[in-house]
């Protein structure tokens, strides 16, 4: 993961820091001059796999607030970049921050827009950032941190207003927070820098403020406003001798070490500036807005979509090495198991030896029973099945509802004539099925030769329409031999029996088309 970077400017210099762990090393301090700006080049040029985020304390500062009408989407972000141009124009680095809808009428939005006015104290060094193609997460301004130092009871926001006072290089600042959300910042430089003068500044600077606030109604007239100052406990007394409470300001002094300590910064504080402990908040818990226009944050964008994909990339390492080691798993359960239907497959295999090995002797050898076997199982494999032969029959006894069935054989032959099949290889060829029908004609047409005739001819033209290959007669109802005497009105021979048989033979194609 690439190293952390915190960057402090004020209006005279940068102060570079590299932050790990809690740790904040310092790096460099760089003055707003050329000699200043060409150090900081060589700076960035062997760290350009950092990641930056730069806190900005200056005096040039603006606050609005404003209530508008509640939008989402596009159209949110098209107001809000409206209003930005109306109230900061030329500036590009600010933000609008959502304080929260009102409870009634239309609950409206409140939005408090804020920007760095003086471009100047600022754009030397993002210009650097930009040549470098550094990977900038963001620039904030210093109030936008102060709300981090702020006690919390549980998840809430603190509910109170409160003035947080607290100082640094580039002088006093005063931050109005109400609700823990932030109002109003401002920043007030100082000569020297002395204990004696930033006390002194505290107590005249805090009752500035508060007159400020009345004016602008965010606070109450006569109701003591609760003031938070972080000083480093060895000035702690100085601070007391000048800031007093009174009905408009409740002085709560701060021991802004044991805050540090709290707070998991491990870098020392040899005084009362917070500066240190800022930059260490910013780079644990960075604020959801920033100041900067996003496409000074390419280079971050594609630092993230970059780690991303790493880390999908070793998602999908753990899941193949999870699918392998699954794999693995179940290759070595399968091998188990086939070692061990191996032996029980071995041990079947001497049983049922051992059971041949007990049976009486078969009068057929090996190959002649593998033959007959083979044999068999072709003739099943090549047997067509029985009712493509019947169906011409059963049609045409349909259309011949006074023929009566004797008896059907049904035999496959490899011969059209009708031969039966002597040897199975036979049926690796042409095959038909050869059915041989035994019927009777209805007893009235006992005496009626014609009519006999002309009942079998039908039955046999209606086998052929129903899809015979072949009908062959094998037998007439009556006696044809010539030593009987056929009567001219076509009646049959008086010593004809009774039940009018006739033979058929269908042969039928079932060779495929």
């Amino acid at each position: 993961m690439a190293s952390q970077r915190l960057l402090y400017v004020d209006a005279s210099r940068l102060a570079a820091f590299e932050w790990q762990n809690g740790q904040l090393q310092p790096e460099g301090v760089f003055a707003l001059d050329v000699p200043g700006l060409e150090a900081f080049a060589a700076y960035l040029r062997s760290r350009t796999r950092s990641v930056f985020r730069m806190l900005v304390d200056v005096v040039e500062e603006g606050f609005q607030i404003d209530t508008l009408p509640f939008v989402a989407g596009n159209d949110r972000t098209a107001m809000l970049d409206r209003r930005l141009g109306q109230y900061f124009f030329g500036t590009p680095l600010s933000a609008a921050i959502s304080l929260g809808r009102e409870k009634s009428g239309r609950r409206d939005e409140k939005i408090l827009f804020m920007a760095l006015t003086r471009p100047a104290d600022t754009a030397p060094w993002l210009a650097a950032l930009k040549d470098h193609e550094i990977q900038l997460a963001g620039v904030y301004s210093t109030p936008l941190v102060i709300d981090r130092l702020l006690p919390r009871s549980g998840p809430a926001q603190p509910a109170q207003t409160t003035l947080v006072i607290t100082l640094s290089h580039g002088g006093l600042r005063q931050t109005f927070l109400d609700g823990g959300k932030l109002r109003f910042s401002r920043l007030t430089p100082l000569a020297t820098g002395s204990v004696e003068e930033q006390s002194v500044a505290c107590a005249l600077e805090a009752a500035k403020t508060y007159q400020y606030l009345v004016g602008q109604r965010q606070v109450e007239r006569g109701v003591p406003l609760q003031t938070r100052v972080y000083v480093h406990p060895s000035h702690r007394d100085t601070f007391q001798q000048r800031c007093h409470s009174s009905d408009q300001l409740q002085f709560e002094f701060v021991d802004l070490q044991a805050q540090a300590g709290a707070s998991g910064l491990k870098s020392g504080l040899s005084g009362s500036d917070s500066s240190l402990l800022l930059l260490h908040l910013l780079a644990r818990n960075p604020p959801a807005q920033q100041l900067v226009a996003e496409e000074e944050r390419h280079f971050y964008r594609l630092y993230q979509l970059r780690h991303a994909l790493g880390a999908l990339g070793i998602i999908v390492f753990l899941g193949c090495a999870v699918f392998a080691a699954k794999r693995g798993l179940d290759t070595y359960t399968l091998n188990n198991r086939t070692a061990a239907l191996t032996l029980e497959t071995a041990q079947g295999q001497q049983r049922h030896n051992a059971m041949l090995a007990s049976l009486p002797p078969i009068p057929l050898g090996p190959d002649q029973l593998r033959n007959v076997t083979d044999q068999y199982d072709r003739l099943l494999k090549h047997s067509p099945p029985l009712d493509a032969a019947l169906l011409p029959l059963s049609h045409a006894l349909d259309q011949n509802p006074r023929i009566q069935l004797y008896k059907v054989d049904w035999l496959l032959s490899s011969d059209p004539t009708g031969k039966p099949v002597q040897n199975a290889s036979a049926l690796n060829g042409s095959y038909y099925a050869v059915t041989t029908v035994d019927a009777t004609l209805p007893p009235e047409l006992s005496n009626d030769y014609k009519a006999q005739r002309a009942a079998v001819q039908a039955f046999a033209d209606d086998l052929r329409k129903a899809g015979a290959s072949d009908v062959q007669l094998l037998n007439q109802p009556f006696d044809a031999e010539s030593s009987q005497t056929i009567k001219s009105d076509g009646a049959a021979p008086a010593s004809r029996d009774p039940a009018l048989h006739f033979g058929l033979r269908v042969i039928q194609n079932l060779n495929p088309s």
